[in-house]
């Protein structure tokens, strides 16, 4: 919140500090943060819930956590790709 606030982005944000197997249905989002825990295997599972209920835009951005050693979750196409320690970050286009 305090990046959103630095960007002053407010007005075009929502933060939603949810389980995304559970995200309700509202407006598409272009761009997403995702931070699942790691090695759980539900990555694949929010993602396909955030399409289910509308709330990724067409060419969407999503940057993903996870651990460096889970493989990669997303069929999307993958555009950039850091390991940091324990933790891998992936930034994908929705299709």
């Amino acid at each position: 919140r305090a990046n959103i606030a630095a960007c002053r982005a407010q007005d075009v944000t929502t933060v939603l500090a949810v389980n995304a197997l559970a995200v309700p249905e509202g407006d598409a989002a272009n761009l997403v943060f995702l931070d699942p825990p790691y090695r759980n295997d539900q990555l694949a599972d929010a993602i396909d819930r955030l399409r289910a209920v509308g709330r990724l835009a067409p060419k969407a951005l999503m940057i993903v956590e996870t651990a460096r050693s889970d493989p990669p979750p997303i069929t999307a196409p993958l555009l950039a790709e850091r390991v940091h320690g324990a933790a891998r970050l992936s930034i994908w286009r929705e299709d």
